[in-house]
């Protein structure tokens, strides 16, 4: 959640795996067994409401699998994305997980969707002389790639490319 991908996100990634956390059932007993505390020295992350919200998404995605009576957690993670919509977000309810939070967790589940980032309002501002809401930005994304015939994931990546370079 607003951190840099390849500095911040990778290196993080790269710690859960060489801890043996593999499973979402592993990560909430590491958190459990570490505390909230000694989960942030694992992670290499001292921001503790980070680690909750952490927690509490874990438990939301094992309700999900559950419900979805998938046999694991990647199968649960990939039906979920595919069926989630982005006007779920309000039953979503994980505590500290925002709409563009929503849409990248959709994203790396596999919808087909985009995530309302700085560079994609940007965009969309350009495009329609307008500042929107980020659920039109959504809209707009996604009727946009569907009209060009390209998937929303890939028009969201272009255009996040394009706009973050011409931030720099």
């Amino acid at each position: 959640m607003n951190r840099k991908y390849d500095s911040f996100v990778v290196p993080r990634v790269k710690l859960m795996r060489k801890s043996g956390v593999k499973t979402l059932e592993k990560l909430l007993e590491t958190i459990n067994d570490e505390g909230i505390n000694g989960f942030c020295k694992i992670w290499n992350y001292r921001h503790p409401k980070r680690v909750e919200i952490l927690e509490n998404l874990a438990n939301k995605f094992l309700q999900i699998k559950k419900e979805l009576n998938a046999l694991s957690d990647l199968k649960a993670l990939n039906e979920w994305g595919k069926q989630s919509k982005a006007d779920d977000y309000p039953k979503f309810s994980v505590k500290g997980i925002g709409f563009v939070t929503y849409q990248y967790l959709r994203l790396m589940c596999g919808a087909d969707t985009t995530k309302p980032d700085v560079h994609l309002k940007s965009a969309v501002k350009e495009g329609t002389g307008n500042k929107l809401p980020e659920a039109e930005v959504v809209q707009v994304v996604e009727q946009s790639a569907k009209r060009m015939n390209v998937k929303a994931r890939q028009l969201d990546y272009a255009l996040w490319r394009y706009y973050s370079k011409r931030a720099d």
